[in-house]
């Protein structure tokens, strides 16, 4: 879709053996919009990620960005990591999350580096200046879309937006309805350029 309209397209797929929900994969975002910006100082650059994808689209909004992104598209991102496992072992298993998250965050500190505590989208939207368009299905059973509206309501960038795609579960709001989301995105698009 954003080849046709005439955009130069950058799909980096995470390369590693374990997913960092974000944390990490946010810094393989900024290596991108740095080689991008380093060939082009007049880029208009747009990230677009879906679930944990989104979560790194915004993460990577933290601190100095360039001037040259214009805007974040995040579908599916979760807003609290900790409350996302902790909702998903009681729906899945039907059990208390008390020990398994504190456990897994626990686990990701000591052999990973990072804890589920320090993944705080909520502070690094507080703070970004770049536009987000916010996208979630309504029938989200992994991330609900309360996380996403969470987001959006502390965000402060000009020209943020949320919209929900009625019926669509994880992940599914492009296959659920491609008309409105398309609309939707290059309607924000239009607007950030």
């Amino acid at each position: 879709h954003f080849y046709e309209l005439g955009f130069n397209v950058i799909i980096p797929d995470y390369i590693g053996e374990e997913s960092t929900m974000g944390f990490g994969e946010k810094d393989i975002v900024r290596k991108w919009i740095s080689y991008i910006t380093e060939q082009d100082d007049k880029a208009n650059i747009f990230v677009l990620g879906v679930g944990v994808g989104g979560t790194a689209a915004l993460l990577s909004t933290e601190g100095d960005v360039a001037e040259n992104v214009k805007g974040v598209i995040s579908d599916s991102a979760y807003c609290d990591l900790s409350e996302v496992f902790s909702e998903n072992i009681k729906s899945v298993y039907g059990v208390s999350s008390f020990p398994a998250v504190q456990l897994s965050s626990l686990y990701t500190r000591m052999r990973k580096g990072w804890s589920f505590s320090q993944i705080d989208i909520k502070s690094v939207v507080k703070k970004t200046k770049v536009p987000i368009l916010y996208i979630h299905g309504t029938e989200d059973s992994v991330v609900p879309v309360g996380q996403s509206n969470e987001l959006y309501e502390v965000t402060r960038a000009e020209g943020t937006e949320h919209f929900t795609i009625h019926g669509a579960q994880h992940a599914q709001a492009l296959n659920t309805n491609s008309e409105k989301y398309w609309r939707q995105v290059d309607e924000f698009i239009r607007n950030c350029m």
